[in-house]
C-alpha cells in the first residue's frame, strides 16, 4: 500500500537546506482574504530501490509517474476548502535512494487544520500549531511502507 508520510522540518533540520535550483511556482488563494497569510513551503521525497545519480542531478520517479514538474500541491481547510495552490518543482537527487520535489503554497489562508494533497495520493493533516512550531515547512514522503507521522525538532 502506497501512503505519504510527512515529516515537519524545523530550520535547525539538515534537510531544511534543500539543494534544488529549480523555484516551484505558486498560485493565490482561491478563498477569500481574511486572517492571517501563510507562506508553506516544502519538498515531496520518492524513496527509490537504486541508486541515484550524484547530490542534486535532475531525477524523475519511475515507480510514480504521475509525480513531476508541475503537479499541483494543494492546501485546504478542516472542511475541504482550499486555502492555497503551489506546484511541484523539477526532481533533484538526493542519493543514495531519494528523488525531491521542492514546492512553494503561497498566501496560505488561515485554519486550524491544513490538509496536504498531492496527485491523487492522499490527504494529509496537520494542526495550525504544529505547522507554526515547524516554521510553516513541511516535508512529504512516498514510499511502499507504513510510514508515519514524524516531528522533527532541535
Amino acid at each position: 500500500m502506497v501512503v505519504l508520510s510527512m515529516i515537519l522540518l524545523c530550520a535547525c533540520s539538515a534537510a531544511s537546506t534543500s539543494r534544488s535550483t529549480t523555484t516551484p511556482s505558486t498560485t493565490s488563494s482561491t478563498t477569500s482574504p481574511t486572517g492571517p497569510r501563510h507562506s508553506i513551503s516544502g519538498v515531496l521525497g520518492i524513496i527509490h530501490t537504486v541508486d541515484l545519480e550524484p547530490d542534486g542531478s535532475p531525477c524523475n520517479s519511475s515507480r510514480y509517474p504521475d509525480i513531476v514538474s508541475g503537479v499541483p500541491v494543494v492546501v485546504s481547510n478542516e472542511a475541504g476548502s482550499e486555502l492555497g495552490r503551489g506546484t511541484l518543482a523539477a526532481g533533484h537527487a538526493l542519493p543514495p535512494y531519494e528523488c525531491d520535489f521542492d514546492f512553494v503554497v503561497a498566501n496560505v489562508g488561515d485554519a486550524s487544520i491544513y490538509n496536504f494533497t498531492i496527485a491523487g495520493h492522499g490527504k494529509y493533516s496537520l494542526t495550525r500549531a504544529l505547522m507554526k512550531l515547524a516554521g510553516w515547512r513541511v516535508s512529504l514522503q512516498l514510499s511502499n511502507d507504513n510510514s508515519r507521522l514524524v516531528a522533527l525538532g532541535s
